[in-house]
């Protein structure tokens, strides 16, 4: 739920309209900036989210109040998933993700 929240939502409308519009530089690159705006900040906001309830959601989740360190690492890497997500969006968009691939 997490993941769908920081950002997750956005790749398929990402391909499709990097896809659509790849022959017109200005549209991609609104389409990127847009899209790497709402990535980071919504990623940012929820790792800063789970940093200030990881107490919290560590008992709730795991039960233990010594595990809450799992939910901080989780909340610091979140930006790193979520902008590795973005950037092979947008290779998927350009048709590169097979070069990438290989």
């Amino acid at each position: 739920m997490v993941l769908t929240f920081s950002g997750n939502t956005i790749q398929p409308g990402m391909v499709k309209y990097i896809a659509e519009f790849r022959k017109n530089k200005q549209e991609v690159i609104k389409i990127i900036s847009t899209g790497f705006l709402i990535c980071v900040l919504s990623s940012l906001v929820l790792g800063l989210m789970l940093y200030l309830f990881r107490n919290s959601l560590a008992h709730a989740l795991l039960q233990n109040l010594k595990l809450s360190w799992l939910i901080t690492v989780f909340g610091l890497v979140l930006i790193f998933y979520v902008l590795n997500a973005f950037f092979l969006s947008i290779l998927n968009g350009f048709r590169s993700i097979k070069r990438l691939t290989v």
